[in-house]
């Protein structure tokens, strides 16, 4: 009996799944400085892309405020023989509102159980799995690159908006007819 306790780990998992209303397409991640488990993060934004759902990782001062979708996470490692995996929490929030959590937690340490030595991806797979259950696995379609784009022009000022205009119209990208135009509809715009 005694040799069943020691050996038996046990491992939790709570999971708040998302749900399939919110259409997650793309999650800034703020990057937690503090979590020293080297592989975390790639293998949560691996299993998050093969979902369909492109990432990328911000500091908490350059997470764009346009982002719809932020993750923030913790995750701990302990010591036995070597570090591995010990608790990792992930919170998705749509605004303000947490519309996801997931929670990894082994009790004890492990105890004598060898898959405490399990590696992050085996141990978080099928946690985030429960998280984003209701997403299929598909093709990442979402465009970051027209999404950044938006979000730089939309946050520039109008003084940027005019300079960046001229600036086209002084380079021949665009004629003196409709620099006038795009320029009267940026004051109107605004």
């Amino acid at each position: 009996m005694l040799s069943i306790v020691l050996f038996s780990g046990c491992s939790t998992m709570l999971v708040e799944a998302v749900d399939k209303k919110h259409a997650l397409e793309y999650v800034c991640i703020e990057n937690n400085p503090k979590v020293i488990v080297d592989d975390f993060i790639p293998v949560v934004e691996n299993i998050f892309h093969e979902h369909g759902i492109a990432t990328d990782v911000y500091d908490k001062d350059g997470l764009p405020k346009s982002c719809k979708i932020k993750m923030t996470y913790t995750a701990l490692q302990t010591w036995d023989i070597t570090t591995f995996l010990a608790y990792a929490e992930i919170h998705l929030f749509k605004g303000m509102n947490k519309i996801g959590y997931a929670e990894y937690d082994m009790i004890g340490k492990g105890g004598l159980d060898l898959s405490k030595w399990s590696s992050v991806k085996t141990k978080m797979t099928p946690v985030i799995e429960k998280l984003l259950a209701q997403y299929e696995k598909r093709e990442i379609t979402f465009n970051k690159n027209i999404y950044k784009k938006e979000v730089t022009k939309a946050n520039l000022t109008l003084e940027e908006k005019l300079v960046k205009l001229k600036k086209m119209k002084d380079d021949s990208l665009i004629t003196d007819d409709e620099y006038l135009r795009k320029k009267q509809q940026l004051l109107s715009d605004y």
